[in-house]
């Protein structure tokens, strides 16, 4: 087996902020960085909910 590393793009919403969604994924943090940060968004605790987060997946 292989591990294979990606960087999710993920915003965190609801009530009690327990739920997330994965916008994209990415081969490396820069990239997923420079997508997050070129989002417009419209207020700053959607700008806060999103953030990229590492991935560990295993390939058979």
């Amino acid at each position: 087996m292989e591990t294979v590393t990606l960087w999710l793009l993920i915003t965190v919403g609801g009530y009690y902020g327990h739920e997330a969604t994965v916008v994209e994924r990415f081969p490396t943090v820069e990239q997923c960085e420079h997508v997050r940060k070129s989002i417009p968004f419209s207020n700053e605790s959607l700008r806060k909910g999103t953030r990229c987060v590492e991935a560990k997946v295993l390939r058979p």
